[in-house]
């Protein structure tokens, strides 16, 4: 395993979503992706904050970006060599971004607007 592979893919997958975030809404500030892998269950999903107002982001209108996103991140956890984690990547207008693992916790920064939640990871 080496950190250079790490980096590079950490990096790309920074750049892919944030070429994605512009492409769902040019005014977004801040957006989130989300990659879990556990055994065989595979799962990702994304919000754009723009205006104030969160969104989450359609994997079905926005396919192609993100079946690459998808791939970036499972050659990520491919490197990371654990066998499971999550992934949570936050990107912002001015080209920032944090990449944040965890390998425990499978339901950690899940991204959803269900039972009242803002679409923005929890613990954001």
């Amino acid at each position: 395993m080496v950190d250079d592979d790490r980096s590079q893919l950490v990096i790309e997958l920074a750049k892919t979503f944030i070429e994605l975030a512009m492409e769902v809404d040019s005014s977004w500030t801040k957006a989130y992706f989300r990659f879990s892998h556990e055994g065989n269950r595979l799962g990702s999903n994304a919000s754009c904050v723009s205006n104030g107002v969160v969104n989450l982001v359609s994997p079905f209108q926005h396919d192609s970006a993100w079946d690459r996103l998808n791939e970036i991140s499972e050659n990520l956890f491919q490197e990371i060599g654990k066998p499971k984690a999550v992934i949570l990547l936050i990107v912002d207008n001015e080209f920032n971004f944090d990449v944040k693992f965890e390998y425990d916790d499978m339901r950690k920064w899940t991204i959803t607007k269900i039972d009242g939640a803002t679409g923005v990871p929890e613990g954001f």
